[in-house]
């Protein structure tokens, strides 16, 4: 079904007075290693970004953005009923799209289709942006159906409101068209974190800040977070059987999540880039077999872990009957808030302590992402409307939920909102995993867990051919569009 919203300028009337804000023992080992810095680059300390906004009136174009629909839309559009005195922040996101409709002149409107393949929208000169997931996104790059950002006038990826570790992983031959970025906080909502039950690591005798202290001191490591999970496993209903609905486990994660993540949190990768600067599969084979191999014997043919896709695995952790669970930090927010179980939040642990707090959180492919249609032919008005919509969500947006949401509403206590700041700052992503299509190597979690493969080394002697085929022809349909 399709829906067609024009935010009209008239609602500022109405509008306008909406507030718009911004088996380990107990204890702790003295040494440390220093948390790397994650604060933002506009900070007490520093100077702000500068941001350059042209001076620009368009005389009342429209100005048309393709959405996903449904929940993905509330990043980017409100509906002006959505009581705003008791929610600030779709008061802000409906007072930017106000704030850009007046300062340069334009009629915004937001069309969600559901069923509409973003790549078959592309192709008509209707919209100036598309706002598709990022694994949805990567076809139109090699499709060649996306407006490099360098063409975008106004438009500068090296400021902070365009994500920065996904401007250097996207681009392609010196160029980016897509990226995760400010004008959407959706890909906040997505970085994978581990959730850990206070409670019950209180009932097993460790301190408040146990694993707070491993993640500052660089020893918050996977060999760590399993021999307290082996703590977990216990039988509640006494029916000689462990199962999610009823009993407790160490360790909960989703089969497309959790069993994914590791690779990343462990400091993997499925590629690099060539002289050329195009992806090439460069897997670390024997690292990723014995992370896989670990986590099979560790976690998923344990009593005490459980790897499945399902809504049990998030309320198994909500009831209070799993000490660890691996999910994303939305969930803090959307499943958790209400929970009665006192939690924290940390990083996904890494691969020993010689990563020390070099902590990587991967940024699930379903994120939005921005994307300009190469039928555009408003480049001007796009790239400056882009590039002040970032930048507002990056000093407004993206803070108001960050701080007054996010820190508020999902933790439970003052470090763990620290914690966030360490999560959000360690958020990265793979243009491999984003692109897909490698014959099962760009899920290998899923595909070793699953018992697809029996093993990560056999999984790539199987793929590995067609796996570099199919990103061959990725890469040559990708240059033979870009000419």
């Amino acid at each position: 079904m399709k829906k067609i919203v024009v935010l009209m300028l008239a609602l500022l009337l109405v509008f306008g007075a909406v507030a718009c804000s911004g088996t380990p023992t107990p204890g702790s080992d003295s040494k440390t290693n220093p948390v790397k810095d994650t604060s933002r680059p506009d900070d007490a300390t520093s100077e702000p970004p500068e941001v350059v906004i042209p001076e620009k009136k368009y005389d009342g174009a429209d100005f048309f953005v393709w959405t996903r629909g449904g929940d993905w839309d509330t990043d980017t559009f409100v509906e002006n009923d959505a009581g705003f005195e008791t929610d600030k922040l779709s008061a802000a996101v409906h007072n930017r799209n106000i704030d850009v409709m007046d300062k340069f002149d334009i009629k915004l409107s937001y069309i969600d289709n559901v069923d509409i393949d973003p790549l078959i929208l592309a192709s008509e000169d209707t919209y100036q942006i598309l706002v598709p997931a990022g694994r949805n996104a990567m076809e139109g790059v090699v499709a060649g159906a996306y407006v490099d950002y360098g063409k975008l006038p106004f438009v500068d990826t090296t400021k902070p409101w365009w994500n920065q570790d996904s401007v250097k992983e996207f681009t392609i031959d010196g160029k980016v068209y897509t990226c995760l970025n400010d004008f959407t906080y959706n890909y906040i909502q997505l970085i994978s974190c581990t959730y850990f039950n206070k409670d019950l690591l209180s009932d097993f005798g460790f301190e408040d800040n146990y694993i707070y202290d491993l993640v500052d001191q660089g020893k918050w490591t996977f060999d760590q977070m399993i021999e307290i999970a082996k703590l977990g496993s216990a039988d509640l209903d006494k029916d000689d059987d462990i199962n999610i609905f009823w009993d407790r486990y160490g360790f909960v994660t989703q089969l497309g999540g959790g069993a994914v993540d590791v690779l990343y949190s462990q400091g993997c990768k499925l590629g690099s880039r060539d002289e050329n600067g195009l992806p090439v599969i460069d897997i670390n084979l024997n690292k990723v077999d014995e992370i896989y191999s670990k986590f099979l014997d560790k976690v998923f043919y344990q009593d005490y872990g459980y790897v499945r896709d399902g809504v049990e695995v998030r309320n198994s952790f909500s009831e209070g009957r799993a000490i660890f669970c691996e999910e994303n930090l939305g969930v803090a927010t959307i499943v958790f808030r209400n929970s009665k179980v006192e939690y924290g939040i940390v990083p996904n642990p890494t691969y020993d302590e010689s990563q020390g707090t070099d902590y990587r959180c991967l940024v699930n492919a379903a994120t939005n992402v921005l994307a300009v249609p190469v039928s555009n032919t408003k480049l001007e008005m796009t790239g400056a409307v882009m590039e002040y919509m970032a930048n507002y969500g990056y000093e407004k947006l993206v803070e108001l939920y960050y701080e007054n949401t996010l820190k508020q509403k999902g933790t439970r206590d003052d470090t763990a909102i620290r914690m966030v700041d360490i999560i959000k700052n360690s958020a990265c992503v793979d243009f491999l995993y984003y692109l897909g299509n490698l014959g099962g190597l760009d899920q290998i979690g899923p595909e070793v867990c699953s018992g697809r493969s029996d093993n990560v080394v056999a999984l790539y002697d199987a793929n590995i051919e067609i796996a570099r085929l199919n990103l061959q022809a990725a890469i040559e349909q990708f240059k033979k569009n870009a000419e």
